[in-house]
């Protein structure tokens, strides 16, 4: 669950390489639609259920949420991120996945100023995570975002989560990425 967060706002850096035939690039703003489940959510050892996020500005969001987990979250656990755009009314099948890598160093690496008080507040130290049932009650993230321009563009990213071979769970985000200013927080 660590990295979910950021990839929906974040993972669009890298859908932009993928990307060169958008012609609207420049300064911008994340305009954050929706979570919604996958149509094939695995076999849910990792539950993720009343999603809701919010942006309250434009690099932070909060988020709240109801997680469990039937099995230790470790470096184990990966994360995929598939990123579709969308063009001609529709979103295309993916146009790239991008492994991120263990959920356990994808908060360090994606949240490296809230991570520990992220953790602090649902009661754990850190990885590894024994089973459990959380609670997540608006809490704030800060997104680190290094690029100052990306493609105005709507994007689909659907955050996967395995272990192995295994998919265990699966939450998808809408947003887009719009001119900056364009949104009112």
């Amino acid at each position: 669950m660590d990295g979910l967060w950021t990839l929906c706002g974040a993972l669009c850096i890298v859908a932009s390489w993928a990307m060169p035939e958008q012609k609207s690039w420049g300064p911008f703003d994340i305009d954050f639609h929706e979570v919604a489940k996958c149509e094939d959510e695995g076999n849910r050892d990792i539950m993720l259920d009343n999603i809701q996020v919010k942006m309250a500005d434009k690099r932070n969001i909060v988020v709240s949420l109801d997680a469990s987990s039937k099995i230790t979250i470790d470096d184990n656990i990966t994360m995929v991120a598939e990123i579709a755009s969308f063009k001609d009314g529709a979103y295309s099948p993916r146009i790239m996945k991008f492994p991120v890598g263990s959920v356990c160093e994808g908060m360090k690496t994606y949240f490296p100023k809230s991570y520990q008080k992220f953790y602090k507040s649902i009661g754990i130290s850190g990885c590894p995570v024994k089973p459990n049932s959380w609670k997540v009650k608006k809490f704030p993230f800060e997104l680190e975002i290094p690029m100052k321009q990306l493609p105005y563009k709507k994007f689909r990213v659907d955050n996967v989560f395995y272990q192995g071979d295994q998919r265990l769970a699966c939450i998808r985000c809408f947003f887009e990425i719009v001119p900056e200013g364009s949104v009112k927080y």
